[in-house]
């Protein structure tokens, strides 16, 4: 989880990116300053941070990498008759698509390099190409279709239509002046009459036909517009997509702004009068780049700074209030995350993840009757979303309600019949209600939706040892090590049917493992010592269950079991000590004042020992043996 080796594989991928793009930008155009200047820009300009520090942004280097790797292969392929470089421009193209689907529109790509350089089309090689695409286009329809972005939305294309020319002025100005850099844009809706949108509609058609009055007289100008419009076309949000734009989405299409940048400032640079201020614009635009760059970053070091500093440019967005949110809940910032939920449902009342969200910290705060109004509320305005079903299940399971908790998972279930947390719900209140029989079906049935769920296999290890059947519940807890052997839980049970079995050494043994794993836990170390004493290690059993105490000082059983190792070596004063401080953190704890008695009396303070059989016996505990000790005192 530390994510350093994320961002430097990123960082080397960009960086691999550009190397890739100065091969291409080398290979169509044959000029050595235009290739490296372009990929100078390329490599520094901050509208990339996006893509390079957020670790999702991945896909998008990965198929520029790759459509690059494709273009080039492709291209050698086309001057050579050498089957390696099909192989090749084949395998980059095929991993171009799976890192991300804006590769299908590289066939487009290919056809504008045809006609831009002139070049004759290979029709095989055309038709692998727009082959392999058809493929996965026919995959990610079929086989992968649950992966498919689903969007509920309203809106028709022509809804969306506006918001295109909006995204175009404003991409290209973040390309020109990269300043207020931000990741959430939202999906606002624009009307034809938007100033913007009229500005964008311009543009648009005064780049196109610019574009295609250079088409014979300047290949690398009428190469760069089109790139930048076919490279643009999958993230225009003409297919409905999250946002209306984003900073992300500019990392293949920039490349044609770049392209034409670089040649603009190389022929300016051949006017002797303005040469030098020439380079000086350059080298200033590439300063400034780099440092807005570096600024950049700070932004995603944090999680809290970036949050606040996105949402000033988007003072209504439900999902940064949220993820805020969520981060000051994991921060332990408990009142500002109360705070910020708020204020994601004081913008839209309507956002039933936030009440959802907002009830499981209540929850965790142990408010629970305001946990269950926000779960009520939440099902109220969405009656199909089945996380607050389940949650409030738990509550339910918690206040000794199975039935209604066993109601509200069902609920869940239908509304998701994959919700394996509803499923791990619904048998666990089975198998707190005894009601074994359900429980092994529900945890089997988790088991056939994800097999390497280790919690379904714990559990059937530990209903099946109540039932007795100990080989198969054996088989089921190592199974659960197995798949997740940083948890105690199956080692304990495990434990448990050794120590019922008799084998007293394996359940040693496993337990040993257990501590190894989780050393602070008392619970462990308190059955690790209890099975030390019971096989006669009372040196062993000393050391573990002062080990648990110094853990928790404030606990009266490990006080009182500890004083029973001491009484079993016949060290009566420190036994006595331990069972008076467990006495008195507990003062209805009957067997510590039988065990007192017991000690008193071997110490030969049979008065003492009198006053703590009697507290016992009517505390409900009674001691047969030591009566009769006491009566026969009591005569003498």
């Amino acid at each position: 989880l530390n994510p350093k080796g994320y961002h430097l594989t990123n960082i080397f991928l960009h960086i691999t990116a550009v190397l890739c793009l100065y091969g291409f930008v080398m290979l169509l155009f044959g000029n050595g300053s235009l290739a490296l200047g372009t990929a100078a820009l390329f490599l520094v300009h901050p509208v990339h941070v996006e893509v390079v520090s957020y670790i999702s942004g991945r896909n998008d280097i990965l198929a520029l990498l790759f459509m690059l790797l494709t273009f080039i292969f492709y291209i050698k392929r086309f001057h050579s008759r050498n089957p390696i470089f099909y192989i090749m421009f084949m395998s980059s193209y095929g991993l171009a698509l799976l890192s991300k689907e804006n590769a299908l529109i590289f066939p487009a790509l290919l056809l504008l390099y045809h006609y831009a350089f002139k070049k004759k089309i290979r029709i095989f090689d055309l038709i692998s190409v727009v082959s392999l695409a058809g493929i996965i286009v026919f995959l990610r329809l079929s086989v992968l279709k649950s992966a498919l972005l689903k969007l509920s939305t309203t809106e028709t294309v022509f809804d969306r239509l506006p918001g295109v020319f909006a995204a175009l002025v404003s991409y290209l100005r973040l390309l020109i002046m990269p300043t207020n850099l931000h990741m959430d844009y939202g999906r606002p809706l624009f009307s034809w009459t938007d100033p913007q949108v009229l500005l964008g509609i311009l543009i648009f058609f005064s780049l196109l036909v610019y574009g295609w009055r250079k088409r014979k007289t300047d290949t690398l100008v009428f190469f760069s517009i089109a790139w930048f419009f076919l490279a643009f076309l999958p993230v225009s949000n003409i297919y409905a997509l999250p946002y209306y734009m984003a900073e992300h989405w500019l990392y293949v299409p920039s490349i044609g702004f770049f392209l034409i940048v670089m040649q603009k400032i190389l022929n300016l640079s051949q006017i002797k009068k303005i040469q030098s201020w020439t380079s000086v614009f350059f080298g200033g635009w590439l300063c400034f780049c780099s440092l807005t760059t570096m600024a950049q970053n700070e932004y995603w070091r944090d999680p809290i700074t970036f949050y606040k500093r996105t949402l000033k440019f988007s003072p209504d967005s439900l999902s940064l209030y949220n993820n805020l949110a969520m981060v000051y809940e994991e921060k332990g910032l408990t009142a500002e995350a109360i705070a910020t939920y708020q204020k994601a449902i004081d913008c839209n009342s309507d956002f039933v993840k936030t009440y959802n969200n907002l009830g499981l910290l209540y929850d965790s705060l142990g408010r629970r009757p305001e946990a269950v109004l926000l779960y009520k509320k939440a099902i109220l305005l969405n009656p199909n979303y089945p996380d607050s079903y389940n949650n409030l299940a738990v509550i339910d399971a918690t206040l000794d309600k199975p039935e209604e908790a066993i109601a509200l998972c069902k609920e869940a279930i239908q509304l998701n019949p994959n919700y394996v947390s509803a499923y791990y719900n619904l048998g666990n209140i089975y198998l707190k209600s005894a009601r074994y029989k359900e429980a092994i079906g529900v945890f089997k049935k988790i088991l056939e939706l994800d097999p390497v769920y280790a919690q379904a296999y714990d559990k059937l290890g530990f209903i099946y040892h109540s039932l007795g059947q100990q080989d198969a519940a054996v088989a089921y807890l190592r199974k659960a090590i197995e798949l997740n052997p940083g948890s105690v839980s199956p080692y304990y049970n495990l434990a448990g049917i050794y120590k019922d079995k008799k084998q007293l050494q394996e359940a040693c043994a496993v337990l040993e493992k257990a501590r190894e794993i989780e050393p602070k836990n008392t619970d462990i170390l308190s059955a690790l010592a209890s099975l030390y004493r019971t096989r006669g290690q009372f040196p062993k059993a000393l050391k573990v269950y002062k080990e648990a105490l110094a853990l928790d000082p404030d606990n009266p059983v490990l006080c009182f079991n500890l004083g029973n190792v001491y009484l079993d070596s016949e060290q009566w004063h420190k036994a006595i000590g331990l069972y008076k401080k467990a006495i008195e953190i507990n003062p209805k704890f009957a067997e510590a004042y039988d065990n007192l008695a017991v000690a008193y009396f071997h110490q030969g303070q049979y008065q003492f020992a009198i006053e703590n059989a009697d507290n016992a016996a009517r505390l409900g505990v009674s001691n047969t043996g030591l009566l009769e000790a006491l009566k026969a005192f009591r005569k003498k």
